[in-house]
C-alpha cells in the first residue's frame, strides 16, 4: 500500500495491483483499503492466478482496468502441441487442416498487402531480358 500510493502521489497514471495467490482476497483487501484512503489513481490488475473470480467482483470493488494476460499465448501453445501431436501420429497433415487458419488468414494479420506494395516501391525494378 506504501508503496502504490508513493507511485500515487508522484504522479503515476495507473497502479498495477498482482497477486500470485489463487483466490482474489488480496486483490479485493487492496481495493477496499484504497477506497478508504481515498486514493484516486487508477488501479490495474491481471487475474491470472485467480481466475475464478467474476469480472462484475473487479468492477464492484473499484478496479479500473483488466489485462487478461498471457491465456491467448498459452491457448496457442496448447492448440500447436495438440496438432504436432496429430501430424505426428498419422504422418500427414490431412486431419490438422480443416482445423487450422488457412495461410490466406495468416497473410492477412502480417498485412502482406502492405508488404507486397513495400517491395514494388522499394526494391529494384527486375529486368525483363532475364
Amino acid at each position: 500500500m506504501q508503496r502504490a500510493e508513493a507511485y500515487s502521489k508522484a504522479g503515476a497514471d495507473a497502479i498495477l495491483c498482482h497477486s500470485k495467490r489463487s483466490d482474489s482476497s488480496e486483490i479485493q483487501a487492496f481495493m477496499k483499503a484504497w477506497k478508504e484512503r481515498g486514493n484516486k489513481t487508477p488501479v490495474v490488475i491481471v487475474p491470472t492466478k485467480y481466475y475464478t473470480t467474476p469480472s462484475k467482483d473487479f468492477q464492484d470493488w473499484g478496479v479500473s482496468l483488466v489485462i487478461w494476460a498471457n491465456h491467448n499465448l498459452r491457448a496457442s501453445v496448447a492448440a500447436m502441441q495438440q496438432t504436432c501431436k496429430q501430424i505426428y501420429a498419422d504422418q500427414s497433415l490431412i486431419n490438422v487442416e480443416g482445423k487450422i487458419a488457412p495461410v490466406n488468414e495468416v497473410f492477412r494479420l502480417q498485412n502482406n498487402a502492405e508488404l507486397k506494395e513495400a517491395e514494388k516501391k522499394y526494391l529494384p525494378k527486375k529486368d525483363k531480358k532475364n
